[in-house]
């Protein structure tokens, strides 16, 4: 498989470069590019759960000015994806700027940051019985929602590309497990799938078990990603890159087009999955099906 290093300087420096290098590009001595806005739908229901929770939706710059149809990226956590006022970190990911350099270059996607409802988080995004989740999952019940709830009312609201290939889900931690999790129980509605850093030790490994007979008879992308110092001790995190190669190698046998990024020298947090989100945005919204996994 063909291979590439990753290796940012520092973790703030890669997340404004990842964003400013897409600008640069058609930039010039014009000034910044046009800015897509974020819309925010309070109080989303739903019944399959049985509770609300706030959706973002960036449209990007185009939208008002044409009747174009844009391809969708359902991210997890999203209070986290366009605004650090709403992250418990204080950190963002940066997606509108990831967006709205890249649409400079003409590729432009409507990307929808589902929020948490805090204390269910776990329930709603580990689909095995843990701890965390007190041993009950709600996660199919949250899968359920995205599909039969959320989506139709993007699709219905927004000018979307509605198919399959189309249609990504994402997230990072335990938001990658629920994004992973979606993917495989609902094929027929997701096509690219991306997971930042996923809690592959929940249930001892569950995910790799479920992924590990898995054949895709529709076009999967997936993107996955680890950096090398997520882990409490060395081991640790020598053990969760381990997990996330074996993923990868897991969907690609299973007939997956698979992007794995190993980040040197990058933990578990909001800058990390920032600074990759621009690439793996592009990878979405470009619609390149080339397979490329590159790790160092």
């Amino acid at each position: 498989m063909p291979t590439h290093e990753l290796r940012p300087s520092t973790l703030a420096s890669s997340a404004v470069l990842s964003v400013l290098a897409l600008a640069a590009l058609t930039s010039g001595a014009a000034g910044p590019p046009p800015s897509g806005r974020v819309v925010t739908l309070s109080l989303v229901q739903s019944p399959e759960l049985g509770n609300v929770r706030n959706v973002f939706v960036y449209l990007p710059p185009s939208y008002d000015r044409g009747v174009k149809r844009y391809p969708v990226l359902y991210l997890q956590d999203g209070q986290n994806v366009f605004d650090p006022g709403g992250s418990l970190s204080g950190r963002e990911w940066g997606a509108d700027e990831a967006a709205d350099a890249l649409a400079a270059r003409g590729v432009e996607a409507i990307v929808v940051g589902v929020a948490n409802i805090g204390a269910n988080r776990a329930a709603e995004y580990v689909p095995y019985a843990i701890d965390a989740n007190d041993r009950s999952t709600r996660a199919d019940r949250y899968a359920t929602f995205l599909v039969k709830t959320l989506k139709p009312m993007i699709d219905g609201r927004f000018r979307t590309k509605p198919d399959r290939q189309d249609t990504g889900i994402g997230g990072s931690s335990f938001g990658a497990i629920v994004s992973l999790y979606a993917a495989l129980q609902h094929p027929d509605t997701f096509g690219f799938v991306a997971a930042f850093s996923p809690s592959l030790w929940v249930a001892d490994g569950a995910m790799l078990h479920a992924v590990q007979n898995k054949r895709f008879t529709s076009p999967l992308r997936a993107y996955v990603d680890i950096g090398t110092l997520e882990g409490s001790t060395p081991q640790e995190a020598a053990l969760s890159v381990t997990w996330t190669r074996q993923l990868a190698s897991l969907l690609e046998r299973g007939g997956a087009t698979v992007r794995l990024v190993v980040a040197r020298d990058q933990g578990h947090n909001e800058a990390a999955w920032a600074a990759r989100f621009p690439s793996v945005l592009e990878w979405f919204a470009g619609g390149s099906a080339r397979s490329a996994v590159r790790t160092p």
